[in-house]
């Protein structure tokens, strides 16, 4: 399972049995591992997507597909 959100994560971090940083790929996107239900999932906290000036495919699904394929 993997779990994408627009800059949220402060916001969802409560939920999560765990909530542990592992990598910020860029200013853009920040990986994390969560546990909830004893499973430990990927997820992508990422900044808006529709935020002026940047761009899908460089700041956005690059470094996801980057981050699923190293952390999945």
């Amino acid at each position: 399972d993997i779990i994408i959100s627009g800059n949220i994560g402060h916001i969802l971090a409560p939920m999560f049995d765990n909530f542990e940083v592992v990598e910020r790929l860029s200013e853009d996107v920040c990986v994390h591992k969560v546990k909830l239900n004893g499973r430990e999932i990927l997820y992508l906290d990422c900044w808006h997507f529709s935020y002026p000036k940047k761009f899908d495919f460089e700041n956005f699904y690059s470094p996801i597909c980057s981050a699923v394929k190293k952390y999945s």
